[in-house]
């Protein structure tokens, strides 16, 4: 990938990051089209974003705010890992995300496992769900308060595991 592909993956995941809208779901569905030809398809995240204005704005201010090609080289270290595969990574991630889908490790190789499970974004993740699990603690209790409940009206049957 190029300079310029690296420059709009950063700027998209942060779009991505920042939007306080969901996706509409043609965009959603191009997104998928796109994650199927990455990294040569990384162009198109640019034109995507053109579609959807609080998506593009978030774009635009993001691309603002990327450091110079010097300044990215004089502060880069030399990683087995690229940059570039960094990113990619985490835009499948972040697209995972967006639809709802569970991100599937069977297709993560040990190394982008283990680069993920370090990222920002897998913290975040992280974070959301505890957040998520903490909040739904009543439904929880409602939930197994009508399974007792239907359990005592010998309306249910034993499984089979």
């Amino acid at each position: 990938m190029n300079y310029e592909d690296t420059l709009t993956l950063n700027a998209f995941l942060a779009a991505i990051a920042r939007l306080q809208k969901p996706l509409p779901e043609g965009l959603l569905r191009q997104l998928g089209e796109i994650e199927q030809n990455l990294p040569r398809s990384v162009y198109k995240l640019h034109k995507l974003a053109k579609q959807f204005e609080p998506l593009h704005r978030e774009y635009i201010a993001a691309l603002r705010d990327q450091p110079s090609e010097g300044e990215r080289l004089k502060f880069s270290t030399a990683d087995t890992f690229s940059e570039a595969d960094q990113l990619l990574l985490q835009l499948r991630y972040q697209i995972a995300l967006l639809r709802d889908d569970e991100l599937d490790e069977a297709e993560m190789t040990d190394e982008e496992l283990w680069q993920w499970q370090d990222s920002p974004e897998a913290e975040l993740a992280e974070q959301q769900w505890i957040e998520s699990f903490a909040n739904s603690q009543d439904v929880l209790a409602q939930l197994a308060d009508e399974a007792l409940e239907e359990f005592r009206q010998g309306r249910t049957q034993p499984l089979n595991l």
